[in-house]
């Protein structure tokens, strides 16, 4: 079932408008919680096991960064969610740390209730997560095309990579992973550069400019690097090659 609000514009109907006066956004979840409690209801008087999943496909910015709403960035305001499961073969209070995406979504309810996987998919189960299993965090793709089809702006793309510290996903802190080795290599590159140009005056601007270009060429090392050097970092799970169309405005993009 998919629930639109809370949702811009924020209209609660009664009681939870006069309930939550002058918080319009907090009666719209009030609203939301209380059809979801008759649906649970509903289904607690269905005989057999029920899987239940909660998830949101988009948050709401409230101001931050300058966005009422969302679509317009992709900052964690918006694109982090709640993605919560319930039901037979999900322990109670296990919480993953690790990376998940809505993709993934469909291959867990599947495993979940005794299907098979989904052809094609581009998410994985996380059942194996439930159990307390580790393997390396997959590559997430986000990405908006409302600024460029609202307002003639640039669309916007984040990649969601696995995290450089790689405790949650290896079981350790530190191992010699192409993709953590270049992403490390690009911080180092940049934090030199910013305190060239803070602290190193007219005469460290030769040195500042050869390290801004050292870091633009490692990027494409850091996202090419899970395909040309296969180790613990898988490639990425919603576009594993870029399309051709993309390739002039992600270039662009890191000008």
């Amino acid at each position: 079932m998919h629930l639109y609000d809370p949702h811009l514009p924020y209209v609660p109907p009664e009681p939870f408008a006069s309930r939550f006066a002058g918080r319009p956004y907090d009666g719209e979840i009030a609203f939301m919680d209380s059809e979801v409690g008759r649906l649970l209801d509903a289904l607690k008087r269905r005989t057999g096991p029920i899987v239940i999943a909660a998830v949101g496909d988009h948050g709401e910015s409230l101001g931050e960064h300058g966005e009422e709403g969302h679509g317009v960035f992709l900052y964690q305001a918006t694109q982090r969610v709640p993605m919560i499961l319930a039901g037979p073969g999900v322990p109670m209070g296990k919480t993953v740390a690790t990376t998940v995406g809505l993709i993934d979504l469909a291959p867990t309810l599947l495993e979940l209730v005794g299907q098979g996987p989904l052809p094609g998919a581009d998410g994985h189960s996380l059942v194996a997560h439930l159990s307390g299993e580790r393997f390396p965090a997959p590559d997430y793709e986000l990405e908006t095309f409302y600024p460029a089809f609202a307002y003639g702006w640039s669309p916007l793309r984040a990649l969601v990579s696995g995290p450089l510290w790689g405790r949650v996903a290896w079981g350790k802190y530190w191992t010699w992973d192409a993709r953590q080795t270049t992403t490390l290599l690009l911080e180092l590159l940049l934090l030199a550069y910013l305190l060239a140009r803070k602290y190193g005056g007219p005469a460290a601007r030769r040195l500042a400019a050869a390290l801004a270009l050292f870091a633009a060429a490692d990027v494409p090392l850091v996202y090419a690097s899970a395909t040309w050097w296969r180790t613990l970092h898988p490639s990425t799970a919603v576009v594993p090659k870029l399309d051709p169309s993309m390739r002039p405005p992600s270039l662009m993009s890191m000008q």
